[in-house]
């Protein structure tokens, strides 16, 4: 249904050929009468709903994302606050990441833990988990494999057992940390991109670390 039958067709026949390689179909957008929003349609419901003007552009794209894409999806409070939660909590996830980065290497200081470089290697499987999601176009699963790498790696783990050497070791021990946590943050930035592009480029400005060259970033880039 839509225009990109219509925009195949019409292609097939001028050019014999397929106009995109791949096309995820949303479904539609309901009201609380679950009926479909329609520009032609005035809603019963529109005083009782959230206004689009009012909600944030992450969340607004989370919300698109964190439930079943092709399946009609309704547009009320409460599927909203669901995915506001979401995005504080991923925010606050690279807020932690913010404060304790240290200048970049392409390679972890001699005295990280053997546990520190476990945290590195599956924070770098599971982003890589998580990009491959959303470039086949499965976003419900992406997502919640964005969250639960933000909250088990990420908030359960490593933050937990990097927050002594953070804030508690010697020079040598707080500069393995540091080092630990901008890698973490380079495979997180990465996932974060796709989802919350508006947060990412606001904390470019305030960023105290410019990543090195980002191999995964430049994988996720190109989902506008």
């Amino acid at each position: 249904r839509g225009w990109f039958q219509s925009s195949m067709l019409v292609s097939a026949v001028l050019s014999e050929r397929l106009p995109y390689k791949m096309v995820v179909s949303h479904g539609f957008v309901l009201d609380a009468g679950k009926q479909k929003l329609s520009k032609s349609v005035q809603s019963k419901s529109v005083g009782k709903m959230p206004v689009w003007s009012d909600v944030h552009p992450d969340v607004l794209r989370v919300w698109c994302v964190m439930g079943s894409v092709e399946s009609d999806r309704l547009w009320d409070h409460a599927s909203l606050t669901a995915a506001q939660k979401l995005v504080q909590k991923w925010r606050n996830t690279w807020r932690f990441c913010l404060a304790n980065m240290g200048p970049w290497s392409n390679q972890l200081p001699a005295s990280c833990l053997d546990a520190e470089h476990w945290m590195v290697y599956s924070a770098q499987t599971q982003s890589e988990q998580v990009l491959r999601a959303f470039s086949q176009g499965a976003f419900e699963h992406g997502t919640a494999l964005l969250q639960t790498m933000c909250n088990e790696l990420y908030s359960a783990h490593a933050f937990s057992m990097l927050k002594d050497r953070l804030y508690c070791g010697n020079a040598s021990e707080r500069q393995a940390a540091q080092a630990v946590v901008t890698h973490l943050a380079y495979y997180l930035r990465a996932c974060l991109e796709v989802v919350l592009p508006c947060t990412m480029a606001e904390s470019d400005a305030v960023a105290p670390v410019t990543l090195g060259a980002p191999t995964l970033q430049e994988k996720a880039a190109h989902w506008d």
